[in-house]
């Protein structure tokens, strides 16, 4: 298998994930610029995170204004103020240091909202009207790829951005939804990082599963090799956590087996022993009749 299989009971599996919606938490950042050595007046910054996102989550969030020398600090109920370490729950407000960017609005969707945003992608472009449009746009481009993924980008801004906004209750910006919108679903491998379980990571091959269907149905070159990527990366981990867990049963199979050996070993020699001591008074016995 190249990558994931289009179509593989998609609707079914995506309404059943979407019935556990997760909830998501917005952080207060009070941010004191790299440039300037004090907090911005009125300056805070609004983050949307998944809940129990972590302050490396934070970071990973800010990668390109937040500098990995800078603090999060939290001054907590009767506490100094703390740096807080990337493996902390992030709270709902704090302070950061050496804050680089411009922007009062940052966000990385939820699995859950990734997943509807890539759903509502997808159904766009299942319209025979929408493939109508990027026939046009691919006969306009012929084998130029940058120029037909240019215009695609303006079709997605127009055509599908919008909706996503309003269906998440985004803010607008000066590039139509498509920096928020790109940042949100984190699909630069933000989305696949770090360590999750089975049932997260078959929810993970479900959302990479509609992405590929999207970028397909997109005719987008760069997008589907990238949702491959994730795929077969994905795909390994999960042969990898299938062997670790197969071998897990076996070894415990084993040190089950080799306890149920020794205890009938046990049990055996006990019984040889009981044998041993009854024989003992019949031999005497014998021994004295032997004239």
């Amino acid at each position: 298998d190249h990558g994931p299989a289009a179509g593989e009971d998609a609707s079914s599996q995506e309404r059943q994930a979407l019935e556990d919606a997760e909830e998501t938490i917005t952080v207060s950042m009070t941010c004191q610029t790299a440039s300037v050595n004090k907090f911005l007046a009125g300056g805070v910054v609004r983050v949307r995170l998944p809940a129990g996102s972590t302050v490396g989550v934070l970071r990973h969030v800010l990668i390109f204004d937040l500098p990995p020398e800078a603090r999060v600090l939290v001054q907590r109920p009767g506490e100094d103020i703390v740096a807080l370490p990337d493996s902390d729950p992030v709270p709902e407000k704090v302070n950061v240091t050496d804050f680089k960017g411009r922007r009062s609005f940052y966000m990385l969707f939820s699995d859950r909202e990734c997943l509807e945003a890539l759903g509502i992608m997808r159904s766009y472009f299942q319209r025979p009207e929408a493939q109508r449009r990027l026939d046009a746009l691919q006969t306009m481009a012929g084998d130029n790829d940058a120029m037909f993924n240019a215009h695609l980008s303006g079709l997605l801004i127009k055509e599908v951005y919008p909706t996503m906004i309003r269906r998440f209750d985004l803010p607008g910006d000066e590039t139509g939804g498509a920096r928020l919108i790109m940042e949100g679903l984190g699909m630069d491998g933000r989305r696949f990082d770090g360590y999750f379980g089975w049932e997260q990571l078959e929810y993970k091959l479900l959302i990479v599963t509609t992405w590929h269907e999207a970028e397909a149905l997109m005719r987008n070159k760069r997008g589907v090799a990238g949702a491959e990527h994730f795929w077969r990366e994905l795909e390994g981990r999960k042969f990898s956590m299938r062997v670790a867990f197969e071998d897990s049963l076996l070894a415990q199979a084993a040190a089950e087996a080799a306890a149920r050996a020794e205890a009938g070993a046990g049990a055996a020699s006990q019984e040889q022993e009981r044998a041993e001591e009854e024989a003992e008074p019949v031999v005497e016995a014998e021994a004295e009749r032997v004239p």
